[in-house]
């Protein structure tokens, strides 16, 4: 994201508070009322900001995107009632957009609100996960390869892409999500065919054994996905949170599993921007 837009969106939620636009664009056609709550606005423009970087450009002026998500987002936070900023930072599908808009950038500029295009998205990911049962089964569990004295903590190693797949949609990574394109042209497939999941391009890795995917876990949540190469984590991708206390416990199975953290552990997404 550019400073430029950075600078503009702070004003956005006024704009849409008054039923207008930036720059003139369409998509704002009513008055949306929002909270006056500064932490509230903060939380919601840091979420449209975060947002807007998945959204495809294809076809869309920055302006346009802006105004169209914020107006959905707004919306769809005054009508569920989440008005303080930890309501809006708690509110659990934030993820599911994402994936929603990456799917289907054009509803952005459709009458469809938030719910909606969550409702869609939810039919499409059943639909392919049901296509991906049929060419690969049940998802097998994950192998633990370690855990910590108290059951708590656990780092488990990926065997199936899927693996991969529940990392991203929990830690808004690529892991699960970054095809190798020369792969896809080879076997001419698109992103979207269920067959195009063995072309994940961290998985083609696993498979040609040039790398490990590990994940770190609390019980049965995903905090970090691991790139490991030899005895060495080249990538360590942790959940966008200052209270997980997740460093010492992940040091100690790192120790045991005998292999070395050579990167930063905390918070920087890295592989998100590939």
């Amino acid at each position: 994201m550019t400073s430029g837009n950075q600078m503009k969106t702070p004003d956005l939620l006024s704009l849409i508070g008054a039923g207008m636009a930036e720059d003139r664009a369409p998509g704002v056609t009513i008055a949306i009322p929002f909270t006056k709550d500064p932490e509230a606005r903060a939380a919601t423009r840091k979420v449209i900001l975060a947002l807007m970087v998945w959204v495809p450009h294809d076809g869309f002026k920055q302006h346009e995107i802006r105004n169209a998500l914020g107006a959905k987002v707004a919306a769809h936070l005054n009508k569920t009632g989440r008005q303080t900023r930890k309501s809006i930072e708690d509110f659990p599908h934030w993820r599911e957009l994402r994936d929603a808009l990456v799917e289907a950038p054009h509803l952005l500029t459709q009458p469809v609100i938030i719910a909606g295009m969550l409702r869609m998205h939810r039919q499409r990911a059943a639909q392919a996960a049901a296509r991906l049962r049929n060419i690969l089964g049940k998802v097998p569990p994950r192998k633990i390869v370690w855990q910590s004295t108290d059951g708590i903590y656990r780092i488990a190693e990926a065997s199936d892409p899927r693996h991969l797949q529940a990392d991203s949609a929990a830690l808004w990574h690529c892991v699960g999500t970054s095809h190798n394109s020369a792969l896809l042209a080879e076997r001419g497939l698109q992103p979207s065919d269920p067959e195009a999941i063995h072309c994940l391009h961290y998985w083609v890795k696993v498979k040609r054994g040039s790398a490990r995917i590990l994940t770190f876990m609390r019980e049965d949540t995903p905090i970090a996905t691991m790139e490991v190469e030899g005895s060495r984590v080249i990538q360590f991708e942790p959940r966008h949170t200052d209270e997980e206390p997740y460093l010492a416990p992940v040091l100690t199975g790192l120790d045991r599993l005998h292999l070395e953290l050579a990167v930063d552990p905390l918070y920087k997404p890295v592989a998100r921007r590939r």
